[in-house]
């Protein structure tokens, strides 16, 4: 794949791209997503996580292939194939009236997802180093239109919550049109593909060796394997918890219409983290970001679960730094180490590892609720989060055998 591409083109790349960013997934039923399953489908909430992990299993079966394909025949190609299926999926979901459907439109997301993830981050990396910009760049970019991104969101939520006491369907429908808006952006996007010097000679490689090859640069890069460690931690753990939002509200007799106000406070944090992301990961060391990101998430995990009482509610907002804080941290970071004839690859070999432990975590923590409670299942959470964060934080300096700023 020979892509020629001049300065001007990815200026307008990285202008549309912004726009994507913002309207490539929902914008409003965030707010309402768990309650909005329950009451559509039935399902009880350790079903829910069971069937989040076997979606999570179709989206790392998926993930590897669809960055090699990204790398191979083209980011917005894969782009666009993953908004198609994420469309589809919204549309399900929206008029969704029994358990069937919600399975078919979550795995309709994981496919679309798979084929996106990895793909967005290498076509923005690829434009800025056509244009000799690089990792600072990348996190200003990301970290300043997340914020815009989350700002949008907090808006929305305030107001989904009463959308919702109207009809409940109405956020997803709403949101179906946001993302068709998304579909338009990317069909105005250019290709781009930054080939370095010493990759010429391997345009022409066959997609099974390039996807066996990209596991076996990451596999040997230490610094690399740390960022994945991370990362993955950050999410599963996260997204285990994010679960229990609903839930735990309801469990502290939160009304539903005071939903919004939660998630308002909690993506003003998220979009303030975003905005100031940048400055943040230069100013101190990979190492003491670490430590504030899974503090954020471990500390309050435990206090939340030990409380279960109104006030706690607000506990959710040290998380929501780390929410707004580790995409531009991490995808710098992993940007940072890897190449760019693999780069989509060896993002979506992040992704997949995350997915993979995701389907035992989201099954194993499914099952905590059911059998011991969701107070019990938490406090199980909180103190797996704080292992987590000693052992990220001791197996940093082998890895990187300095202090890097990050």
């Amino acid at each position: 794949m020979e892509i020629v591409m001049d300065t001007k083109v990815a200026e307008r790349n990285i202008r549309l791209y912004k726009a994507y960013l913002i309207l490539r997934e929902p914008i409003l039923w965030g707010a309402i997503l768990i309650t909005y399953i329950k009451r559509v489908s039935g399902m009880t909430l350790a079903e829910i996580y069971t069937m989040e992990a076997v979606c999570v299993v179709i989206a790392a079966f998926f993930q590897i292939p669809t960055g090699s394909f990204a790398d191979k025949h083209g980011r917005v190609t894969s782009m666009r194939i993953g908004l198609l299926f994420i469309i589809i999926e919204m549309s399900l979901f929206a008029t969704a009236n029994c358990r069937a459907m919600i399975w078919i439109s979550n795995a309709c997301w994981a496919i679309g997802m798979s084929f996106m993830s990895g793909a967005d981050s290498a076509f923005l990396y690829d434009n800025l180093k056509v244009l000799g910009q690089g990792e600072k760049e990348y996190r200003h970019i990301v970290g300043r239109t997340l914020s815009i991104r989350l700002w949008f969101v907090a808006v929305c939520s305030i107001a989904c919550g009463y959308i919702a006491n109207i009809n409940i369907r109405l956020p997803c429908l709403i949101d179906t049109v946001f993302v068709c808006m998304c579909l338009c952006v990317l069909l105005m996007l250019r290709e781009c593909r930054f080939v370095e010097k010493d990759e010429q000679h391997e345009q022409n490689i066959n997609m099974k060796w390039h996807m066996v090859t990209a596991v076996k640069e990451a596999l040997r890069n230490k610094k690399v394997m740390w960022v994945i460690l991370i990362a993955t931690t950050l999410g599963v753990i996260s997204k285990m918890w994010f679960f229990t939002y609903n839930p735990y509200f309801e469990a502290v007799k939160i009304p539903i219409q005071q939903f919004g106000y939660v998630f308002f406070a909690l993506n003003v944090v998220a979009a303030l983290s975003s905005r100031f992301s940048a400055r943040i990961a230069t100013a101190i060391s990979t190492r003491t970001s670490a430590t504030i990101t899974m503090s954020c998430v471990a500390v309050p995990i435990v206090l939340m679960s030990l409380a279960m009482a109104p006030w706690a509610i607000w506990l959710v907002l040290p998380q929501n730094f780390v929410r707004g804080y580790t995409d531009p941290f991490i995808g710098g970071l992993m940007n940072r180490h890897v190449r760019s004839k693999n780069r989509a690859t060896m993002l979506s070999i992040k992704s997949s590892i995350h997915q993979w432990t995701e389907v035992g975590c989201m099954a194993g923590f499914g099952y905590m609720v059911k059998t011991n409670g969701l107070q019990n299942a938490l406090i199980g959470l909180g103190a797996i989060a704080c292992l987590m964060l000693f052992v990220i934080i001791g197996t940093y300096k082998k890895m990187f055998h300095d202090n890097v700023p990050a």
